[in-house]
């Protein structure tokens, strides 16, 4: 992947677990920084993934704010 991006890469190492991820951007090209983790870093995920009814789930969770 290195030779078409990445647009993004990121390492987390939590004691003896590294989570790594490299990331070629296609809808989302500002956000999406991985691994994600909660403030205190007790959990974190990396995904690898596209979410394909995003538009359908951001409007849903935008009109429940």
């Amino acid at each position: 992947m290195a030779h078409r991006g990445p647009d993004a890469q990121g390492i987390l190492r939590l004691g003896e677990v590294t989570l790594a991820h490299r990331r070629l951007a296609v809808i989302d090209i500002a956000g999406g920084a991985q691994p994600m983790a909660l403030d205190d870093a007790d959990i974190a995920i990396t995904f690898n993934g596209e979410i394909y009814n995003h538009n359908d789930l951001r409007h849903l969770l935008a009109t429940r704010a």
